[in-house]
């Protein structure tokens, strides 16, 4: 960094300036969603806004970093810069169709977006052709709405360089009760300033800034797959020389120079000739976040699981037998007719072996009231199993009777 950085001044801290810390590391970090939103910042001034665009397109800015129906240059007022560059475009695809644009309005077909096309348009229209569709999406904000897409990349967080340091930076409002005062008061050198102090990251700080692809579109990547890291380092320079990091960079913050390494290595993380530290620091902080999250998942996991058995080992012996018991019973009669027929047979086994299992049971009055709920359940779900012949049912119930009259002796 060449100024200060400050990151998270909304965050909640004890003194109202907060500063984003990486939970549960305490490790200051810039987030990825944060990086991303500057890239594409960047990017889409790039496509727009300058003369010399680096190879950015709008629809190169849409398939790396999706699409955001709330941007500038489609809600702005038509006499906006942004607009201007926009209809720049739209004219360029009326001479030149743009080939990653045909890919993405095939992607973003989805019947929702059809329906509100077919509505604004009508059916007999057809398809809209490039300058069309471009039109479409700054006029009817529904169209916006209707268009979902995630984009070609993700950003990781970015931690700093282990040797860096925090430090304390001062804000200092001199002249407080004209600014927030009725319009009456006057600036003058007798107010007494009270200073606002806040955490920052000092100049010297360095970061290593990492971007990969995700899962590809198979008709999309390859028409950006040789030139993404190109045009992020394109917009790595952008923000370096205009927007900077953080919060305040209106007033100086967050201005940075690049370190010198391979133009296509620097966001991909490829680099051979990086310093160890700069890699490790983010495969440790990386790796730690996922074991944390296993570990913790584990250890919940085991907890319950124990908390269960406790539970099951502390029940007498003939609920340890009804309870799976009744669960089937409650689940055979909710079923439709046509899957009770094919989940009998499991019933029954179960009936069977909890018959088996009180026949084990010492305490008479248990095996008495073992017998008797299996009575109740038989009550419900029926003593014979249902579609077999007359002859055959009586003979199961027979059977089942007498087997509970023996659990009762």
């Amino acid at each position: 960094m060449a100024a200060p950085l400050f990151t998270g001044s909304g965050n909640p801290h004890p003194v109202e300036n907060g500063f984003a810390f990486l939970s549960p590391y305490g490790v200051p970090y810039l987030a990825g969603s944060g990086l991303k939103g500057v890239f594409r910042r960047a990017a889409e001034e790039l496509a727009l806004l300058c003369d010399d665009t680096h190879g950015w397109t709008l629809p190169l800015v849409w398939a790396l970093f999706g699409f955001d129906a709330n941007s500038a240059y489609l809600g702005a007022a038509s006499d906006s810069e942004w607009v201007r560059g926009y209809d720049a475009f739209v004219h360029e695809v009326e001479n030149s169709p743009d080939r990653v644009l045909e890919q993405l309005m095939k992607i973003w077909m989805n019947p929702r977006l059809q329906k509100v096309l077919e509505k604004e348009f009508g059916p007999e229209n057809g398809p809209l052709d490039q300058p069309a569709f471009l039109r479409a999406l700054r006029q009817y904000q529904q169209i916006r709405r209707a268009v979902h897409f995630q984009g070609l990349l993700t950003f990781f967080d970015a931690v700093p360089h282990p040797d860096c340091q925090m430090a304390v930076d001062i804000t200092n409002p001199h002249h407080k009760s004209y600014y927030q005062g009725t319009g009456q008061e006057s600036p003058h050198d007798a107010e007494q300033p009270v200073p606002i102090f806040f955490l920052v990251l000092p100049p010297g700080t360095t970061f290593d800034l990492k971007a990969l692809p995700l899962a590809q579109k198979d008709a999309l990547w390859p028409l950006v797959k040789d030139r993404w890291q190109a045009l992020l380092d394109a917009s790595l320079g952008h923000i370096a020389a205009w927007l900077g990091l953080g919060a305040k960079t209106s007033v100086g913050y967050g201005v940075f120079t690049l370190a010198q390494q391979p133009a296509q290595d620097k966001l991909s993380g490829r680099s051979e000739e990086a310093p160890p530290s700069q890699r490790e620091v983010l495969k440790e902080v990386e790796i730690q976040k996922l074991e944390e999250e296993r570990r913790r998942k584990q250890e919940a996991e085991e907890m319950e699981q124990a908390q269960r058995l406790a539970a099951w080992n502390a029940l007498p012996e003939d609920e340890k037998i009804l309870r799976p018991l009744q669960e089937k019973v409650e689940a055979y009669v909710r079923s439709s007719e046509v899957l009770r027929k094919n989940i009998r047979p499991d019933l029954n086994r179960a009936m069977n072996a909890a018959l088996k299992q009180a026949s084990q049971i010492k305490d008479s009055n248990l095996r008495q009231r073992v017998a008797a709920e299996m009575e109740k359940m038989y009550e419900r779900v029926g003593w014979a199993d249902p579609g077999e012949k007359k002859e055959k049912r009586q003979k199961q119930e027979k059977k089942r009777r007498e087997a509970l009259e023996a659990l009762k002796k």
